[in-house]
């Protein structure tokens, strides 16, 4: 685990000064020390976060011939059967670090071929000294990042955005349309920054930059579900992908909260671990119905592991902010992350550097209702549907067409209000609560959950899909998360905020092959049952009842406590003018007029945006 960053060079006569200012960025990714690669046509730096062989498993790495140079930031959890492929070849590995056997494979692999090989979360940098060619990829689930920006021909990347602006290479500039993006729906969608000249590498793809030419492409390797299903149950995949991702030679915590997933991993991961594990929950001062820390304090004691608590309050918010913000790569207006945020300083202050989450099975098992219908609204379907006839379609369907015998009247009543918010949620929301209703927000539809019960009521997602002619396979379902919200919501936020506390956060239920056994359970098209029925026999084989038959809760944070102590630490107003001078937009000024009547969410979004532009300033 480390941060990453480099850049072609127009002559050899740039200084490597520029790669040490930039990896200066990476400190807390990489705590224990840089090291560097320079050559006549590449400048390359790792800031080192030691999990595996903490000795002798420095990068960069360099094939056998010497032709293939690798830095690499994430895990490769199947670096040992690597290592063993490579030995039919004559290759031998020098160390046992996970991240090794990525240069000798380029020897004898093509660079899809490589990358589709890798069980893991990675982004990597990989040179061709002979054909002066520089790789940039990225796991199939985004786990890892990877920016890049190209200037007057040249090529910069890294791990986090704000190596390009410690190095000054580059003005930071917001666009109208990526504001908009980010207060709709709270982050950027897919391979856009907040920055207009700044992207990501996609998950699943590779960028070839040619250092001679100048010219470059970018090629898609794998997607999720895209991996050969295993012969075997899927108890048994998610045991083995939790061992795989036990592998460290350094101590181990996890995020444990009273939910079926976090918990179900936690009694593998202790089933399957040889010293005690690190637990680590979280919860609120004063009366909020979403606190889990008695219930998963409770289930820790019986699994006998060190367990930790951690009870916050709004002044620790507040106290906090700057630090939780700073810590974001990008902006992300979701308050939960602070929750997130203060497990890994607590991790950190334990000596943790490996934490496990339970993300990810929600998602693929479309347990949300917004995770199930996700893929429900096709960008360039949608955009000619009147919104207020898309829902009478959706009520009149549900009211007339479907049985609702089988649920209550309630029920019914909350599947439709929830579709409403959704509905008008898609609408920019102006100051003063007014809604633009002729301009839809088109990455909001593309990418945001949908919120809403709308899964209970058999085929009619079937024939939303057949109106709108949209792909109705599970796969594409998937993908629309993976590329939007799962992503930026998910897990660029977690890697952001645990690298920030020099924390590797690991995800073993999106291994790739555990999201092929979620996908083979619907074939080629979605089932109209979701959530985790068929899978209870795994819980109820680990878990106690009162896990079993708790109310599924998200993980919230008392938004209007904490949003007003925000309030009085900092004025929306001087926020929006700070964010004015990065993005001089109209949008800006009519936020400024109706600056009173702002939502809470609008005015946590505007916060945050602000303090996290301030990092760039120092």
């Amino acid at each position: 685990m480390c941060g990453i960053t480099g850049y072609s060079l127009a002559s050899s006569d740039v200084s490597p000064s520029l790669v040490r200012v930039m990896i200066d960025a990476l400190s807390n990714r990489g705590p224990d020390g840089p090291t560097f690669e320079i050559n006549e046509f590449i400048h390359m730096g790792i800031a080192r976060l030691s999990i595996h062989d903490l000795e002798n498993g420095w990068q960069p790495f360099y094939s056998k011939d010497k032709r293939f140079i690798s830095t690499v930031n994430g895990e490769i959890y199947n670096f040992r059967e690597l290592n063993r492929y490579l030995r039919l070849f004559g290759y031998k590995n020098l160390t046992n670090n996970d991240c090794e056997p990525i240069a000798n494979l380029f020897e004898v692999k093509k660079p899809s071929e490589v990358f589709s090989l890798l069980n893991g979360m990675f982004s990597c940098a990989v040179v061709d000294k002979v054909s002066k060619i520089l790789y940039l990829s990225r796991d199939i689930n985004g786990e890892k990042p990877l920016y890049y920006t190209i200037l007057n021909g040249e090529i910069y990347y890294s791990s986090d955005i704000n190596s390009f602006f410690r190095a000054k290479i580059m003005p930071g500039i917001i666009s109208e349309d990526s504001l908009k993006d980010f207060l709709a729906y709270s982050y950027n969608p897919g391979v856009d920054s907040i920055f207009n000249n700044i992207k990501s590498i996609a998950p699943g793809t590779f960028l070839e930059f040619n250092l001679s030419t100048k010219k470059y492409k970018i090629e898609r390797y794998s997607s999720v579900g895209a991996h050969e299903s295993v012969d075997q149950d899927l108890e048994d995949v998610i045991i083995k992908s939790v061992i795989r991702q036990m592998s460290s030679d350094v101590p181990i915590g996890i995020a444990l909260s009273s939910g079926l997933d976090s918990t179900l991993l936690a009694s593998i991961a202790v089933c399957h671990s040889t010293s005690k594990l690190h637990t680590f929950s979280l919860g609120y001062e004063g009366n909020f119905d979403n606190d889990e820390l008695a219930i998963a304090s409770k289930f820790a004691s019986e699994l006998n592991t060190k367990h930790h608590k951690i009870r916050i309050n709004s002044d620790n918010f507040v106290d906090d902010f700057d630090d939780y913000a700073f810590s974001l790569n990008e902006p992300v207006g979701d308050i939960s992350g602070y929750s997130y945020y203060r497990i890994f300083k607590e991790a950190k202050q334990n000596g943790i550097k490996v934490i496990l989450m339970g993300h990810g099975v929600d998602e693929f098992s479309f347990s949300y209702n917004w995770a199930y219908v996700s893929y429900l609204v096709n960008l360039k379907k949608i955009k000619s549907i009147n919104m207020f006839s898309f829902f009478a379609l959706l009520s009149k369907r549900i009211l007339f067409n479907y049985s609702i015998v089988q649920f209550s009247i309630k029920d019914w009543l909350r599947s439709i209000r929830d579709l409403y918010q959704y509905l008008i949620s898609s609408f920019y929301h102006h100051p003063g609560n007014d809604f633009i209703c002729d301009e839809i927000s088109p990455p909001f539809m593309q990418y945001k959950k949908i919120i809403g019960s709308m899964g209970k009521f058999p085929n009619l997602l079937h024939h939303i899909n057949r109106k709108l002619d949209i792909d109705p396979s599970a796969k594409f379902c998937i993908e629309s998360l993976s590329s939007g919200y799962l992503l930026k919501n998910g897990f660029s936020q977690i890697d952001s905020l645990s690298m920030a506390n020099s924390v590797e956060a690991r995800n073993p239920f999106v291994d790739k092959y555990v999201q092929t056994k979620f996908l083979d359970r619907y074939k080629s098209k979605l089932s109209a049952k979701s959530g985790k029925k068929e899978y209870m026999y795994i819980y109820e084989k680990y878990l106690p009842d009162y896990i079993m038959h708790k109310k599924k809760t998200g993980f919230g944070v008392p938004v209007p406590e904490y949003v007003n102590k925000l309030k009085e630490r900092h004025s929306v107003l001087d926020c929006l003018n700070h964010i004015k001078s990065y993005c001089n937009s109209t949008l800006v000024d009519q936020l400024i007029i109706k600056n009173d009547n702002l939502s809470q969410m609008q005015i946590f979004k505007i916060i945050l945006l602000s303090r996290w532009l301030a990092k760039f300033e120092v």
